[in-house]
């Protein structure tokens, strides 16, 4: 439980206002202890998720992920999306970038 409290912090503190957060196991915390938008990943197929990424750089909207280490091997092979980058580590939990093609 305090995984996810300190990656809501994270998330709160180092994201901006307009991100957008794929999440699962944290999606409890994220509703609660942030005002971020959040989705779960593990709700959209590969083409829904295609579109999330698309809307999300339409409006300028970067894309974050907050996983346990459990979801990530899922999460990459069912999303089929490339150029995710680490940005930190908070205990067992783990928090994503999504990086445009470009940058």
């Amino acid at each position: 439980e305090r995984t996810n409290r300190l990656s809501a912090a994270w998330i709160e503190q180092k994201t901006p206002t307009d991100a957008i957060v794929v999440c699962m196991q944290t999606s409890g915390a994220l509703f609660c202890y942030t005002d971020r938008a959040s989705v779960r990943w593990d709700y959209l197929d590969a083409p829904r998720f295609d579109q999330l990424v698309r809307a999300c750089e339409a409006g300028h909207h970067p894309l974050f992920a907050c996983l346990f280490d459990f979801e990530i091997p899922s999460m990459l092979a069912h999303t089929r999306k490339t150029g995710w980058r680490q940005r930190a580590r908070i205990g067992a939990a783990t928090l994503w970038e999504l990086t445009p093609p470009g940058r």
